[in-house]
């Protein structure tokens, strides 16, 4: 009788079968690090190409913006008989009365009305995505410029004496290989209200855009432009692309 309820008993090699494929599915310390190992290097593989990813898109929607400033300044040149708009108009003989994006504000549904201050001027269309800088110069930390020497400035107190007036559509002898506006440096200030060309210093030349800029040409499309193209000018002379007469 002993032995017949011992044989109905479980034994003990049926009570740990359940733990045995517990264990047998179970990962080791050793297996655990591996994988967090594996995570780890994956992620650090994962966040430059997100990084760049992100800083492409901000690319691709400031030459959209650009694309959009180059129309509206089309506009403004036919009607205005021919005429481009200008970096600024020294109205006051010390500071700008007007300026490039206020003259084309109205043909980006701007109203004209707004004053340069204006958040539509600094964080809008005319605010380069991959801009970020705190200067304390509103106009200079938005990240696009006017081609302030060869494209037009009028100037009444003398602090450019070597830009040129008002320019039009005429002048320009290579449309596509002159520059109007765009990306300027991520220096701030009033320096970085204008695109300046290398010949005042190759630190005006912008490369937040995978090492180029995104620039508005005479024929007013838009593309971006290697830094070092533009720094090395073309034929001889290191102002090419922004002179008016090749």
């Amino acid at each position: 009788m002993r032995e017949d309820r011992r044989a109905c008993l479980p034994r003990y090699s049926d009570l740990t079968k359940p733990f045995d494929r517990l264990r047998a599915r179970s990962f080791t310390l050793i297996e655990l690090l591996v994988v967090i190992a594996i995570i780890a290097i994956l992620a650090s593989m994962l966040l430059p190409a997100l990084a760049n990813a992100k800083d492409k898109a901000k690319q691709a929607s400031c030459l959209g913006q650009l694309r959009q400033i180059g129309t509206a300044t089309g506009l403004y040149i036919d009607n205005n008989d021919g005429w481009f708009p200008i970096a600024c108009v020294d109205e006051l003989g010390m500071c700008p009365g007007t300026r490039w994006q206020w003259e084309i504000a109205q043909y980006l549904e701007l109203p004209k009305s707004l004053a340069m201050a204006d958040p539509a001027f600094l964080t809008g269309i005319f605010h380069c995505p991959s801009a970020n800088m705190n200067s304390g110069v509103p106009l200079g930390d938005t990240g696009y410029g006017w081609n302030i020497k060869y494209m037009g400035y009028d100037d009444n107190h003398g602090a450019y004496p070597s830009v040129s007036p008002w320019v039009r559509e005429s002048q320009v002898s290579q449309p596509s290989e002159t520059i109007v506006c765009g990306c300027t440096t991520d220096v701030g200030g009033w320096s970085s209200a204008y695109m300046q060309p290398p010949s005042w210093g190759a630190t005006n030349v912008g490369w937040r855009h995978s090492n180029g800029v995104n620039v508005v040409w005479a024929d007013l499309h838009a593309s971006w432009v290697f830094r070092n193209t533009l720094l090395s000018g073309k034929n001889g002379s290191i102002d090419y692309y922004y002179k008016l007469v090749k």
